[in-house]
């Protein structure tokens, strides 16, 4: 079974990198629902995601940051239907 992103859906990758070489962004990481730094304790508190969700959810919850992921499918469907529109 693949392991996917708990945020955005992608497909984890697992790699082996190199010092000074970039981690690819569906990377394989653990990372805490609710932040450390906003009281997330416990083993329940982790879920598998890419390394991209990860830093970009940073400190936020999962409450905020499943805002900031609406807003990023949002604005990509406003996109695809501009591009159609001006085609």
């Amino acid at each position: 079974m693949t392991a996917l992103c708990y945020y955005c859906g992608c497909t984890l990758g697992h790699y082996r990198v190199h010092k000074g070489e970039p981690m690819p962004s569906n990377t394989a990481t653990r990372d805490h629902l609710q932040p450390r730094i906003r009281g997330g304790k416990g083993p329940g508190n982790k879920v598998d995601c890419c390394l991209k969700c990860n830093q970009d959810k940073g400190s936020l919850t999962l409450d905020e940051y499943i805002v900031v992921l609406e807003y990023r499918r949002n604005r990509a469907v406003f996109r695809e239907a501009m591009a159609m529109v001006n085609r």
